[in-house]
């Protein structure tokens, strides 16, 4: 998380245009506390003890507030004068009024918080410059309120800050002591938090407990994902389960191509609503979505920005699988009982890869056989024969990286047609003779593979060929 701490205006640091000079002439300088003769006095000193020369004091009344955007309190006047070489420092006359009194000086801040002042004087302790401290916490939200718009104000002060994206807030470089603090938004869904912090003279503090501001809205549906199912050309909106006691359903807004949002739902989703599917998009289109709870009197939550909430269409066919198929030792699609057949199958995907081929036949939910790829496109043989004529069917289920399961068939017709072996006709010879035999062989709808001969006749093969042609013999009784 970055931590960004912006304090708009410091304790001290006011612009000359809201200063008054209040200060008396010289020669009327003190070293003591005083009221009299309308004026007010004090004196400053170092941690050392020694007086604080050329020291900046401030008083800023109490109920003087600086918010963005907005001018300074009506009528509030903030005095202004610096410490002589005996640290002394006096007002000739101060508006009437209770005063915060801040000190700035080589040696560190101070800090008198709510001084009343009567008819231009008051009674002032003398103070010490000490060491400035930090104070840190953070804002807890609900209902998904950006940071952004939320705010820290010290009231009878220079200072507001921002609060940074992950809702923690700094007050940096402040004196010593006890400090009101008004934490509030731009919005008007949350009501504003006042509190009390202090901070401690040299000490970097961090709050145990978060610092939270009450809702008074509509609350605004949270954890919401939009996503987009490429292969069905939908965008899908997915967001956490609401109290059913606090909505009385949603409406989804959406905006195309960087124009205003428009209502979506023309009709309120129920209040158990956790998602919506929006298939009425466009190819090569930008969408941006909003989902708004609404209560029973028809108001709506705000339209929650959140990241990752624009998707851009594309087509289907970016993600699918195509499939195509070939056959081998058949004519045509037809092959003869007890043929050895070879299935092809050629696939491809523009984007996805392939992880798995896997084969099925004839309905069965066992797969005969799988491969594995990791490819975008391939191809995969399976070689296959069947015992019994009929139509038989070559199933295919192709995985791809997304999960997503592209299946496919292949019908192959199995005849009753047997191969045709033929030999020549019938030789007769002599013992020790030796012979021919001249062999080939036919198959209608396949490819014959192998030859197995029996040269005398005793139910045994003597040798084997994987194509026709001739074979030598002796003929030994």
């Amino acid at each position: 998380m970055n931590r960004i701490t912006l304090t708009i205006y410091s304790v001290i640091g006011i612009s000359a245009a809201l200063l008054f000079d209040c200060t008396s002439p010289a020669d009327q300088a003190g070293n003591s506390s005083q009221l009299g003769n309308g004026r007010t006095a004090a004196m400053l000193f170092n941690a050392d003890g020694t007086p604080a020369t050329g020291a900046k004091v401030v008083f800023v009344p109490v109920d003087y507030t600086r918010q963005p955007g907005l001018k300074k309190t009506a009528g509030a006047v903030v005095c202004s004068t610096t410490t002589d070489s005996e640290g002394n420092y006096r007002f000739a006359s101060v508006p009437g009024g209770t005063y915060n009194i801040f000190g700035e000086g080589d040696s560190g801040l101070s800090y008198q918080d709510s001084v009343p002042v009567a008819a231009g004087v008051a009674e002032v302790e003398n103070d010490t410059l000490r060491q400035p401290g930090t104070l840190q916490g953070y804002v807890k939200l609900s209902n998904g309120l950006d940071y952004k718009t939320v705010y820290l104000l010290v009231p009878g002060s220079m200072v507001f800050s921002a609060i940074d994206s992950g809702g923690l807030f700094e007050l940096a470089g402040m004196a010593e002591g006890t400090y009101p603090v008004r934490f509030f938004t731009l919005l008007d869904d949350w009501e504003p938090k006042d509190t009390v912090l202090a901070v401690v003279s040299g000490v970097d503090t961090l709050l145990a407990d978060s610092i939270e501001l009450k809702f008074k809205g509509v609350p605004a549906p949270r954890g919401l994902i939009v996503g987009y199912d490429t292969l069905n050309e939908t965008v899908l909106l997915k967001w956490d389960a609401m109290d059913t006691a606090l909505v009385d359903g949603f409406n989804i807004y959406r905006a195309i191509e960087g124009e205003n949002f428009s209502l979506l739902t023309k009709t309120p989703l129920p209040d158990t609503a956790t998602g919506y599917a929006d298939g009425s998009v466009e190819i090569d289109t930008v969408y941006e979505y909003r989902v708004v709870a609404r209560n029973r009197a028809g108001e709506e939550s705000r339209l929650v920005d959140i990241e990752d909430d624009i998707v851009k269409t594309v087509s289907c066919s970016e993600v699918t699988t195509t499939v195509s198929w070939a056959i081998l030792g058949t004519i045509g699609d037809t092959a003869s009982i007890g043929d050895t057949v070879g299935i092809v199958v050629t696939y491809s995907n523009p984007t996805r890869v392939i992880r798995e081929v896997a084969w099925y036949i004839d309905g069965s939910d066992t797969a005969i056989e799988k491969n594995v790829d990791s490819s975008l496109s391939g191809s995969d043989t399976l070689m296959y024969q069947w015992d019994e004529a009929g139509g038989k069917r070559v199933n295919i289920i192709i995985t791809d990286d997304a999960a997503t399961q592209w299946c496919d068939s292949f019908w192959v017709a199995v005849v009753a047609d047997s191969p045709v072996a033929q030999v020549g006709t019938d030789t007769t010879v002599s013992i020790n003779d030796t012979f021919f035999v001249d062999f080939n062989g036919s198959d209608r709808f396949g490819a014959i593979i192998k030859y197995r001969i029996d040269l005398d006749g005793d139910g045994t093969y003597d040798d084997s060929a994987s194509e026709n042609g001739r074979l030598t013999g002796e003929a030994s009784s």
